[in-house]
């Protein structure tokens, strides 16, 4: 028996399939969002139940009990009179190789501790302004912390620029083999920026009492996530990434029933009451700054106390804020 049709007769066919998953997938997003957002004020009521649960949803190794420091390979690379910079290869105790630049003030005062964080396409040499082009979009973002007074390390995540910068990789690839395995990249990146922190309370010349972190675009991301994970961090600044994951999804952003669980607000939530910043571009084109507003509205009408959470749309693009007001204020808080 042979057959034969025009393309286009099935067409239709096909976009009811497709019209009947987005349909579907409305509606349970819909009634995921109720759910999840009924959680948010027993997110504030039992933060550490909800603490584990979200490293749970992160997964491995964040699951796992404390297994100890790092080892380091510490390498001077400069120093003038105002400081010192550190190449540091980290050793962490599940085996992973965790990189970074360390920015040392000349000092025996111990001093606070920030986390700067690049983001995608990024390296902490780029965000620190080691080259000629300047640090880009991230204005400085390094050397503005450093200059307030605030040792800083800028850790590598696996976030490279593919094209030009060696050696190759593909992030999304290796999420889903680490998924396959209970684990997550950003469960790895989040417990190598936490294992680069013991290693700093314990080994450097920094008040521990005041650490804090920020970060662009994937570095807002790992700020937020790093900064709900870890309670140590006082002070946090996330910069044009804070958003609505239902409207931007991707693979590394995306977990087993995180939208019925943890999307950005409850994890904002898992903050609370320590001082965090959402920051966005007015023309910022990667995170509609109208949409992220309304994700903050819902955010700040769920806290008690409004003034530990700020959010800002600032004049600008799909960059670190340029204005030093929330800069300041975050510098503020962490040396409280």
């Amino acid at each position: 028996m042979r057959y034969i049709e025009e393309h286009e007769q099935c067409f239709s066919f096909r976009e009811a399939y497709l019209n009947s998953l987005e349909t579907l997938l409305s509606k349970k997003q819909a009634e995921s969002t109720v759910l999840r957002e009924a959680r948010g004020k027993d997110i504030l009521s039992n933060p550490e139940i909800y603490r584990k649960e979200f490293l749970k949803m992160l997964g491995w190794p964040l699951t796992e009990p404390d297994d100890g420091l790092p080892t380091v390979e510490k390498t001077l690379i400069h120093e003038e009179d105002e400081g010192k910079i550190y190449r540091m290869l980290f050793t962490l105790p599940i085996g992973i190789r965790f990189y970074g630049i360390y920015f040392e003030h000349n000092t025996s005062e111990k001093l606070p501790f920030s986390i700067v964080q690049h983001g995608g396409s990024g390296t902490p040499e780029v965000a620190s302004g080691f080259f000629k082009s300047g640090s880009g979009n991230y204005n400085d973002m390094v050397m503005r912390i450093f200059n307030h007074g605030i040792n800083v390390f800028a850790p590598q995540l696996l976030l490279w620029s593919p094209a030009g910068t060696k050696p190759e990789y593909n992030r999304e690839n290796m999420d889903c083999k680490l998924k396959q395995l209970g684990s997550s990249i950003t469960a790895i990146e989040v417990y190598g920026i936490r294992k680069a922190i013991d290693y700093f309370v314990a080994k450097e010349n920094i008040d521990t009492y005041r650490i804090g972190m920020t970060g662009l675009s994937y570095g807002g991301f790992y700020t937020l996530f790093t900064a709900a994970a870890d309670t140590r961090i006082r002070s946090a600044l996330s910069c044009s990434q804070y958003n609505d994951r239902f409207t931007y999804a991707r693979p590394d952003w995306t977990w087993q029933n995180s939208g019925k669980t943890f999307l950005d607000n409850e994890v904002a939530q898992l903050v609370y009451p320590r001082y965090l910043c959402l920051a966005v571009g007015d023309a910022d084109r990667t995170f509609e700054p109208g949409n992220v507003q309304m994700q903050f509205d819902k955010l700040s009408a769920s806290l008690p106390d409004k003034s530990r959470t700020d959010f800002t749309v600032f004049e600008g693009k799909h960059e670190y804020i340029k204005e030093d007001f929330y800069v300041d204020k975050f510098v503020a808080e962490l040396k409280k």
